[in-house]
């Protein structure tokens, strides 16, 4: 009697790696089925993974889509859009959405050498290489046609403007993805905006930024692109059960840095003219970034902003909550830079503090405002009050958005 054994090879969960080097970062593409995947790197090939790092963890199934451009990104219950590629070449072609994409910052020249491993068995499933040198990295034009020529905004005023909670920038015209200094992890991609229009050069970053899974312990989100209130998050905000050994890092801070070194430097706008503003949750970061950087801006309006994070009244200090720690924010949980994170957050403190000559500032609060509280704010206005040297004004009233309640 014949036997015959029919054996079935299993598909590939990735083909089709392949790695190219350009303007300082590799740019990682395959093929895949329905994959999650880390990214190892060494300087040789990769045949034991504990002579190579890790890279990037956690990416999700399908990592070149642009989830930028699926409304179910950035709000509950709305229905997903059609899938779409990221654009990763200047006016390019899309990648295919059901692809992966990873992004490396190289620091080291040569040939470098990467591993594609399951993150469920840290088996190796594809490797690559490619010869790379660290280089200037730059944004990449995501419309049709060519970006705007250099020096397009020289000598222009600059106006760094800051959108609030729930709010994300449609339609930029840039594209980034991060180093490891700007996100839970390597090459996370995030969009903004440069115009130059009516005389100005007008910059519009966003604050979202995506943490492959729903983030439902902001209970007005549950959404995988967070908000972070224009300062930064917990550094394991990938994984709820890991924030309590996490780290609350300024990431966002780095981007919008790193946004407007980029802008001054290809855009060249007059840098005595710059400004920053903001309403709510834009007020809040043109009072915890803008304001705090005396360096870069000339003055700053914030329309109902938080000026210190506090559990005072209805607790301003909850907002930091879900993207930065696990619940009730202690007075000593420091940040990155070992400052505690609520005197960082804390603008009265900072202005008792500081001696420098701060921005010229216009702020705008209501006494029954339903989203801001108002305990912090005595406090803030009699230290600005009592801080000699300093230039800044204040103007305040009530307004028709505060009575209204307006979310923050």
């Amino acid at each position: 009697m014949t036997i015959l054994c029919l054996i079935l090879a299993a598909a590939a969960p990735v083909s089709d790696l392949k790695a190219t080097a350009r303007d300082g970062q590799v740019f990682l593409t395959w093929k895949e089925a329905e994959t999650t995947v880390d990214v190892y790197l060494a300087s040789e090939p990769i045949a034991d993974l504990t002579k190579a790092t890790r890279i990037g963890h956690h990416l999700e199934p399908h990592s070149a889509r642009d989830w930028w451009e699926d409304p179910a990104s950035f709000k509950k219950g709305e229905p997903h859009g059609k899938p779409v590629g990221f654009r990763i070449q200047d006016g390019g072609e899309r990648l295919d959405p059901s692809g992966g994409l990873f992004v490396h910052t190289v620091r080291k020249a040569g040939k470098l050498f990467f591993a594609l491993t399951s993150a469920e068995d840290a088996r190796v499933i594809a490797s690559t290489s490619v010869v790379a040198a660290p280089g200037a990295i730059r944004p990449i034009w995501q419309r049709d046609g060519q970006p705007p020529a250099p020096g397009v905004g020289k000598g222009k005023p600059l106006w760094l403007s800051l959108h609030a909670k729930g709010g994300v920038v449609a339609n930029s015209e840039y594209l980034l993805f991060g180093d490891e200094t700007m996100g839970w992890r390597e090459g996370l991609p995030f969009k903004f905006s440069v115009s130059v229009q009516n005389g100005e050069v007008v910059v519009r970053p966003t604050d979202r930024v995506w943490i492959g899974r729903p983030h439902n312990e902001a209970g007005d989100a549950g959404t995988p692109a967070i908000w972070t209130f224009w300062f930064g998050y917990n550094s394991n905000i990938f994984d709820r059960k890991l924030m309590a050994s996490g780290t609350p890092v300024n990431y966002t801070e780095r981007r919008n840095l790193w946004i407007l070194d980029w802008v001054r430097r290809y855009y060249q706008p007059d840098p005595n003219r710059w400004y920053c503003s903001g309403s709510s949750m834009g007020g809040c970061g043109t009072v915890s970034f803008g304001w705090q950087h005396p360096e870069l801006f000339a003055a700053c309006h914030a329309h109902v902003p938080i000026v210190s994070y506090t559990y005072l009244g209805k607790g301003s200090a909850t907002r930091l909550e879900p993207s930065c720690w696990t619940g009730h924010i202690a007075p000593d949980l420091k940040t990155s830079d070992g400052v505690p994170l609520l005197d960082r957050m804390n603008a009265t403190k900072f202005v008792a503090e500081t001696g420098n000559d701060l921005p010229f500032l216009f702020m705008i609060h209501g006494r029954q405002d339903g989203s801001i509280p108002w305990e912090n704010n005595p406090s803030f206005y009699r230290a600005l009050s009592a801080a000699p040297g300093l230039r800044g004004l204040l103007g305040q009233r009530d307004s028709f958005h505060e009575r209204q309640g307006c979310p923050c």
